[in-house]
């Protein structure tokens, strides 16, 4: 996986439900949306990739569409593509699965 700056959407069966980037460094990230922001770790085995994710949410007032609690961890599984790579994950509590799709910005 490629380090640099990547857009993200996130996207579940009922629709996008926000977009974001997230900068990748030396198989850690950084990155936020309009309403978390969240770090974590990328591991690849080659084919697979393993995501984990905490997020936080910006502020108390901005209301999570999947009444997500300010701050929590997410455990991503996924692959690379030839833009960048889509993980997904269960919601928890929200009974769907969470897919984001992340294509690095060309410089």
């Amino acid at each position: 996986m490629k380090d640099g700056l990547y857009s993200i959407t996130f996207t579940t069966t009922e629709g996008t439900l926000g977009e974001g980037a997230c900068l990748v460094r030396d198989g850690t990230f950084v990155g936020a949306d309009f309403l978390h922001s969240y770090h974590g770790t990328i591991a690849s085995d080659g084919s697979r990739l393993t995501v984990v994710m905490h997020c936080r949410r910006h502020a108390a007032e901005f209301v999570s569409q999947m009444n997500l609690p300010m701050e929590f961890d997410l455990h991503w599984k996924g692959e690379e593509t030839t833009k960048g790579f889509v993980v997904e994950t269960p919601l928890p509590g929200a009974g769907v699965i969470l897919r984001a799709t992340l294509d690095y910005i060309e410089r």
